[in-house]
């Protein structure tokens, strides 16, 4: 218990570190401080082991008293061993309790010790969760009325996912033993690797300092405000829409630089799903599912009011443009307010220039509002990915390979192919090449922050 708290300690201690780096020199030096740090550092998981181990049993015995096949009762006939796991399941009504109390106990001391003194009273942790447990412990053994509400709960849960009535208890407690397994199951598969889920986030700060992104994660809302009201990209889903991460950087071409902004929208569509149970019921639900689209937001004082759509969900204001090209037009749905506008912008050269949208990103959209903005919208994920082969598991090698150039080539392709499309509008404007966003509230990049992120697979609202 000890050896884990401390190792819980020291990793808190490196997260907060990373959290206040501020370049890849920051990162590097984190690293090797992690490869020289005097420990301890791993998890001693072989207690909670043996502890899923008896749990397993447990569920095991279970299936025996339902009737099991004839290796099970070999096993669980043998003297004593019927009887012993008997009387563990029959006084569970308070240890199971008693369990339960002590590791809230433990998950909530930071606040509860100090709320309400009890660490002056037991000021050894391990005590205070010797005494959640024993005082639950003896409460439920003494008390018929908090034994009979046990047993009622786990019928409870029985009936509600069995049609064994008459064994709703047991039922109750199989289902209870499986919930414990897999939980821990799930704990014993992350906890101990957390030098991979860290590595993650160094790569993914690593890769946000290499290319001089600042993260914009307050101006998300006013951001999807904005664009919302200028871009047909955004009218998706039927439910919560809104940008949840959004990083800028800046590009130099040959001729024009520019601010730009990369994005992941999330929307939701919700759908009603109507079911039949056995017993002819009707049951109806609201069901939301979450989708996820990116893209680039840019200046763009050349052109305005012009859709260029490779998704069929998406399409623009105004009459629908055809250009010179068939196969561009296979490919894309134009539309524009202005036809003589959208001809002048959709030049040969840049039908070419376009084309090469599809072989770099799956469903492009490629929109100019009338706020001088333009938006290149697809659904690739990986547009801030990098391959690494190295990890903290490997610091020396690891280390190195921050230190080197993450290359972003889809990014550099498709910012590349924005540079073009500016020189090939910008002959009407005198000189003006380089083209910036107005200032926005940025914060540093965070462990937290990142986290939360990688941890967002569905959003409901």
């Amino acid at each position: 218990m000890r050896h884990n708290r401390k190792v819980s300690e020291n990793i808190k201690e490196l997260e907060a570190e990373l959290n206040a780096a501020k370049s890849q020199e920051d990162l590097v030096t984190f690293i090797r401080k992690v490869e020289s740090h005097p420990g301890p550092l791993d998890y001693d998981d072989r207690p909670i082991r043996v502890f899923l181990g008896a749990w397993v049993l447990l569920l095991i015995y279970t299936i025996f008293l339902f009737g099991a096949p004839a290796p099970f009762k070999l096993v669980f006939d043998l003297p004593y061993i019927d009887d012993v796991l008997q009387t563990v399941v029959f006084y569970s009504s308070a240890w199971v309790p008693a369990t339960i109390n002590c590791y809230l106990a433990k998950r909530l001391d930071k606040w509860t010790c100090k709320e309400f003194g009890l660490d002056k009273l037991l000021p050894n942790p391990d005590h205070r969760f010797a005494f959640a447990f024993l005082a639950t412990f003896i409460s439920m053994s003494i008390s018929s009325k908090l034994q009979t509400a046990y047993w009622n709960f786990m019928s409870f849960i029985g009936s509600s996912f069995s049609s064994y009535r008459t064994s709703g208890e047991l039922v109750g407690f199989f289902l209870f033993c499986a919930g414990v397994i897999l939980f821990y199951w799930f704990f014993l598969r992350r906890r101990p690797n957390w030098r991979r889920y860290m590595s993650e986030h160094i790569m993914s700060m690593g890769t946000l300092f290499d290319n001089n992104l600042k993260d914009l994660r307050r101006a998300c809302g006013i951001r999807y405000e904005q664009v919302a009201s200028q871009f047909a990209e955004f009218d998706r889903g039927n439910d919560y829409r809104g940008l949840d991460s959004l990083y800028q950087g800046h590009y130099k071409g040959e001729v024009h630089e520019f601010d730009y902004q990369v994005y992941r929208f999330v929307y939701v569509i919700r759908k009603s799903e109507t079911r039949n149970d056995s017993s002819g019921n009707t049951t109806s639900r609201d069901a939301r599912c979450s989708y996820y689209r990116y893209g680039l937001l840019v200046p763009f004082p050349f052109a305005e009011d012009v859709t260029i759509s490779g998704d069929g969900a998406v399409s623009g204001g105004g009459g629908e443009y055809k250009t010179a090209s068939p196969a561009f037009n296979r490919q894309f749905i134009i539309n524009a307010n202005d036809e003589l506008s959208a001809a002048r912008f959709l030049s040969p050269a840049m039908v070419e220039t376009l084309s090469d949208l599809n072989d770099i990103v799956e469903k492009p959209v490629l929109a100019v509002s009338n706020d001088n903005e333009l938006c290149l919208a697809f659904d690739d994920g990986d547009i801030l990915k990098t391959e690494w082969q190295y990890d903290l598991e490997n610091p020396g090698a690891f280390a190195d390979e921050i230190t080197a150039h993450a290359n972003l080539e889809k990014l550099n392709s498709l910012l590349a192919i924005i540079h073009e499309t500016m020189k090939l509008t910008d002959s009407n404007f005198s000189g003006e090449t380089a083209h910036f966003f107005p200032d926005y509230n940025v914060r540093e990049v965070s462990f937290d922050d990142l986290d939360e992120i990688e941890k967002l697979t569905t959003m409901v609202r």
